[in-house]
């Protein structure tokens, strides 16, 4: 079953940031730079066919365009290929060898191909770069703080996080990331603290890190705190659909409760009508639930939209708990 403590609302997000681009290029049909931002999106979804041809589209637009040469670089090191990752970076730094943020990305390749030194060393130029520019290096070490957490050097990644910190002491983002750090390290009451903090600076979006520290809990096994945490974003925020999911997904994994989690799904989709995930997850709970019917619908609903946003390994998938429902 997919993920859900990884479950956020990223997706619908992308689809509204393409349709905005979509409207800036039918103004500027020839914009290097939207073109480029639009080969980002699709890069973050990680449908990196696309993204590499609208970078494609910029560069031809615009050859000298030093950020659509480094994201399309970037794209190369996610795909495994070294060469054309190598060949873009140099393009992009010998066009703008002062650029910092070109450092970072280049930085993110080294990390995507798991040389993780090289990585440093590039984060380690962009700071460097950026030294006099506080607001621009307390993101830096944040930045390298994730890409090293990605790699599970969880002690460095403690390092940079602290540094961020130390730079700018009111960001709550950075807690909430020591917070994870401290959390894969048994730490949990130094993370719990981390979240507190991360909370108390950023009452507004409460929710979200109540979520997230949930989802930490859960990975845990401390089903109970996970439950706690959704239940609090669920009383901060009763229209985040995630929270409903995320809840769900204790009831129908964790502790069989295939009623509570048939209601979680539901709220889920009423608010995130779109979302496939969540009719996956309730096609589930009714299959468990023994309700054969509804649950053959709910996996039609999923598989017509991951089809739709075309995710072919989660539409496959789908498709064959289908067989697997409808020959029993």
């Amino acid at each position: 079953m997919e993920n859900y403590e990884k479950a956020t609302s990223e997706e619908k997000d992308y689809e509204e940031a393409i349709a905005d681009i979509n409207k800036a290029l039918e103004l500027n049909p020839g914009n290097a730079f939207y073109y480029t931002y639009k080969g980002q999106i699709y890069a973050l979804k990680e449908d990196y066919a696309q993204a590499i041809e609208y970078f494609n589209i910029a560069i031809e637009a615009e050859p000298d365009v030093a950020t659509a040469y480094a994201q399309r670089g970037f794209v190369y090191a996610k795909q495994g290929n070294k060469q054309k990752f190598t060949e873009d970076l140099e393009k992009a730094l010998r066009l703008q060898p002062d650029n910092g943020e070109l450092y970072r990305i280049r930085g993110n390749g080294y990390f995507a191909l798991k040389e993780k030194q090289k990585g440093i060393d590039d984060y380690n130029k962009a700071i460097r770069l950026y030294s006099n520019l506080e607001a621009s290096a307390h993101q830096y070490y944040n930045l390298r703080g994730y890409q090293l957490f990605l790699l599970e050097d969880y002690e460095a990644a403690l390092a940079d996080y602290g540094k961020a910190i130390e730079l700018t002491p009111s960001c709550a983002l950075y807690y909430k990331n020591r917070g994870d750090v401290y959390f894969q390290m048994g730490e949990k009451q130094k993370g719990i603290n981390d979240y507190d903090r991360a909370i108390s600076l950023d009452p507004k979006s409460a929710h979200k890190y109540y979520n997230w520290r949930g989802n930490q809990f859960y990975g845990q096994e401390d089903y109970e705190a996970a439950l706690a945490d959704y239940n609090k974003a669920i009383e901060l925020k009763p229209d985040d659909a995630y929270s409903y999911g995320f809840r769900g997904l204790i009831y129908l994994k964790q502790w069989q409760k295939y009623k509570e989690a048939i209601a979680d799904f539901t709220e889920a989709i009423r608010l995130e009508p779109e979302d496939a995930s969540f009719y996956r997850a309730l096609a589930y709970s009714y299959r468990e639930n023994g309700e054969k019917v509804k649950a053959v619908e709910n996996f039609q609903k999923a598989a017509y939209l991951y089809q739709k946003l075309e995710k072919t390994e989660e539409y496959q998938a789908v498709m064959e708990e289908l067989e697997k429902i409808q020959e029993q």
